[in-house]
């Protein structure tokens, strides 16, 4: 373990010899009867909840600070919180009690006492982690069974963890001693990410911390219980302090306390027992100071720039060549990740990319989500570029422009993620399962994916694979059964897929196993609804890429139908032309064989064929 911090200590600093950038001033206070434990915001951030010494939950209105209920509680309650989705709400006593935040009901109870703190998993993960005082241990429990899901066994144990929190994307997590925050990745369980350590002052040690919703922000409390107690602010990416709260106005020691963040990140609560004081302040003007935001900014204005200049390229009608030059230049501001993803933004196919036919029909109940996952290698340490999946960017970018501009979807309805993490395409596809609930019927979807796919050895299930998620980890994946079963739990007119994937292990470059130089028959599993599933390959084949084209094989020859037919074509017009082509160009091409199939529900076997695009 000494080994472990020793090889990590290059990227430690000690953060009490920086400056101080930014300091805050409060914007309101109220005082309560009772001493305060606890605090915690509402989802949507209206109100505060705090648990006090006598055994109640005081509802505080956050838009005029007034205490707007009281409600007895069966005990003290020393931990709170919401979901970061606001599906669940937790309190911990000594136990963890976990309820349905929308109906109120009781959903389980930790078989294990003496908990320390706890928080819930974001990210579309249904899960919270807890700390335990004594020996320093760490778990993972399931929402609604209360179930220990996962012990931690490889991280930093040190005496005790006072305090838990995890990022809202589900990706991170923190815990706090006396001398340290860690932050660790939890999808991989336990890789160190960051390590700050404790101002160089033996009265103030550290006690709880928190991340920001946007995770840019590590914010740290330090020195409850001396005489001048503070919130410290540091930049996650730089480790680097760029604000300090002073939360008690009292010459004499603190009592306990406690803070909160408000969901936009915008507002911090603070509540001290000693005072019986709950403070508010707007932190808005910390965020600024982060790298994260200053690159965010940066991206913001090389889009500006890009657009200008490619508004200023149309207006000269300037040659297709010497716009790619532009759009190049303006990229390399924006940063663009490897030689590949340049290629993906900059070059253009003219039998599919450019002059896509356009209708003047609109369907305001059609939609379509759109996923290109190209960059592994970035997300991921130890991945070479070569994992990377060719052209999957440029492949979703342009069906996105076939759904709007030729089969005649509102923008607004069009979601397009590129280089999706695990939280991100959760989050999208229990979106898409509302849209469809709540289009009672007459929602027409469209679902793309572009990128990795693998199949679990054991179980020969199929899984889209996220940018933060290998072959190793493969349970964070996304099951291809699951996707299939959220956009059609509920009655809709038609669900169309189309995945430019294959599921045996094979890739367009190097899978992301290609260590195991095994590829597997994925199982193929039983589809219900008005769902037809177009596939680019078939059994243990892998899907190519057509690097001439700047796509991969499969979307190629989807988008140039597309256009010939200008979406007019009905499915099993396009199954049949994108088994034949395909077939034969993928052995004349890359000198393999791949073969798209067509997976069709039972409940509409004998009228699919009918079904037109447009």
């Amino acid at each position: 373990m000494k080994t472990k911090f020793i090889c990590l200590s290059s990227v430690f600093i000690i953060l009490s010899q920086i400056a101080v950038s930014q300091k805050l001033e409060p914007i309101g206070s109220v005082t309560i009867s009772n001493s305060p434990i606890a605090i915690t915001f509402t989802p949507g951030g209206q109100e505060l909840l705090v648990s006090t010494s006598a055994k109640e939950l005081v509802t505080i209105s956050v838009k005029d600070l007034k205490v707007t209920n009281s409600k007895a509680m069966p005990a003290k309650i020393k931990d709170l919180s919401y979901s970061p989705d606001g599906k669940y709400f937790g309190f911990l006593s000594s136990k963890l009690y976990v309820y349905d935040a929308a109906t109120d009901k009781q959903l389980g109870i930790s078989k294990k006492g003496g908990m320390q703190s706890f928080a819930f998993v974001g990210g579309g993960i249904e899960e919270a982690v807890v700390t335990f005082p004594k020996p320093g241990k760490l778990m993972i429990l399931d929402n609604k069974t209360q179930s220990v899901t996962h012990e931690f066994n490889n991280i930093y144990s040190y005496n005790i963890w006072k305090d838990v929190d995890v990022s809202h994307d589900g990706q991170e997590f923190l815990v706090v001693n006396n001398l340290d925050v860690f932050v660790y990745d939890y999808i991989a369980k336990g890789n160190t990410l960051r390590r700050f350590q404790k101002p160089n002052d033996k009265e103030k040690f550290w006690h709880k911390a928190k991340f920001s919703p946007d995770k840019s922000i590590i914010m740290a409390l330090v020195g409850m219980h001396s005489k001048y107690p503070s919130i410290e602010f540091y930049d996650r990416d730089s480790e680097k302090k760029i604000g300090d709260l002073p939360v008690s106005n009292r010459g004499n020691k603190s009592g306990d306390i406690d803070f909160a963040i408000s969901s936009d990140g915008k507002k911090i609560a603070v509540c001290n027992s000693k005072d019986n004081l709950i403070r508010l302040w707007d932190i808005s003007s910390l965020y600024q100071l982060t790298e994260h935001h200053k690159m965010l900014a940066e991206k913001k204005k090389a889009e500006e720039a890009k657009a200008a200049e490619q508004a200023k390229a149309n207006e000269a009608n300037v040659s297709q060549q010497q716009l790619q030059t532009i759009m190049a230049k303006i990229d390399a501001l924006n940063n663009a990740p490897a030689a590949t993803a340049a290629l993906t933004k900059n070059n253009l196919c003219k039998e599919t990319d450019l002059d896509i036919p356009v209708t003047e029909e609109q369907h305001p109940l059609r939609f379509a989500l759109i996923i290109g996952n190209e960059d592994y290698s970035s997300y991921q340490t130890g991945l070479e570029s070569e994992v990377n999946v060719d052209y999957a960017v440029n492949d979703a970018k342009v069906f996105k422009e076939y759904m709007i501009k030729t089969l005649g979807i509102p923008e607004n309805n069009v979601t397009l993620l590129e280089n999706a993490t695990a939280g991100q395409m959760n989050q999208a596809l229990s979106k898409f399962n509302k849209i469809i609930e709540y289009s009672n019927g007459q929602a027409e979807v469209f679902f793309y994916y572009s990128g990795h796919g693998l199949p679990d050895e054991n179980t020969k299930e199929s899984y889209i694979m996220p940018v933060d998620v290998s072959g190793f980890t493969l349970q964070y994946a996304i099951k291809v059964d699951d996707v299939y079963k959220k956009l059609t739990q509920h009655p809709s007119k038609k669900v169309t897929v189309f995945m430019d994937a294959c599921f045996s292990g094979g890739s367009r470059n190097e899978g992301l196993v290609a260590v195991k130089g095994v590829k597997i028959v994925p199982k193929e599993g039983v589809i219900k609804g008005n769902i037809v599933i177009f596939t680019s390959s078939s059994g243990d084949e892998s899907s190519q890429v057509y690097k001439e084209k700047y796509h991969g094989m499969f979307t190629y020859h989807l988008l140039k139908k597309l256009k010939e037919t200008k979406g007019d074509i009905t499915y099993q017009q396009l199954s049949d032309y994108l088994n034949s082509s395909i077939k034969l160009q993928s052995v004349i091409i890359n000198n393999k064989v791949q073969t798209p199939t067509t997976n069709i529900s039972s409940d509409i076997i004998d009228t699919w064929g009918d079904w037109k695009l447009k």
